[in-house]
């Protein structure tokens, strides 16, 4: 094509800004136009990835370890608990046999 807007790598004709494929700093199409996708910020003209875990966004069960990823993060429950990580419950060792108390010894569970 002609001469796209900048933001394009190609686009669908002349001066267009409806573009067909975007360059490596702005890798998403949304919507015919170049910009950076969920997760990420647009910087200094290139998409950058956000630290959800860093910048206290991220929506993890309060004592869970949130790990980032690019474009997103990902959630786990310490270990006594079950769950995926946003949502996490106690899990009863002693209820489940999961313990290892001496058979004569009173399990509680913490």
């Amino acid at each position: 094509c002609g001469a796209c807007d900048a933001t394009c790598a190609s686009c669908d004709g002349p001066t267009s800004y409806n573009c067909l494929t975007c360059p490596s700093h702005l890798p998403h199409l949304l919507y015919s136009q170049c910009s950076c996708g969920a997760g990420y910020n647009s910087t200094g003209g290139t998409c950058s990835d956000i630290d959800e875990c860093a910048d206290g966004t991220h929506d993890c069960f309060s004592a869970s370890s949130c790990a980032n990823t690019a474009g997103g993060y990902t959630c786990s429950c310490p270990d006594g608990y079950a769950g995926d990580g946003r949502t996490c419950s106690d899990v009863d060792e002693c209820a489940d046999g999961g313990h290892t108390c001496d058979p004569r010894a009173a399990c509680t569970n913490l």
